[in-house]
């Protein structure tokens, strides 16, 4: 399972949820998120890492995510992570970004490769 949560850019969203009952929580996603740390065991830096995709990923407007993430939350890597705000390591961001830029690599080498009709 860690191997799987190692490469995809995971988030949260409201529109389904792993609590079972919404009625029963006053915050629900902030339930999901606990639910997630026990269930998964992730660490803070995990945690940090979930949150900010689901900002990112989320239709919350541009304003928002600019005084949740920083003014440069568009740029991507190291560039778009405001550390004082998303509580993310710049480390971390940067082997997301490195291992996304390799991935690109190895699918455009492999279609170089591939001879066309």
């Amino acid at each position: 399972m860690e191997e799987v949560f190692s490469t995809l850019q995971l988030s949260f969203a409201e529109a389904q949820t792993l609590a079972q009952d919404w009625e029963c929580w006053k915050e629900p996603l902030i339930e999901e998120y606990s639910i997630a740390a026990q269930v998964w065991k992730l660490s803070s830096s995990d945690m940090c890492e979930l949150a900010r995709n689901s900002v990112l990923q989320s239709g919350f407007p541009s304003s928002m995510k600019v005084h949740w993430l920083g003014p440069n939350y568009v740029e991507e890597g190291v560039c778009g992570n405001d550390m004082s705000r998303t509580n993310l390591p710049n480390v971390r961001v940067s082997y997301r970004y490195e291992t996304l830029i390799d991935e690109y690599c190895m699918i455009f080498r492999t279609l170089m490769k591939k001879s066309w009709p």
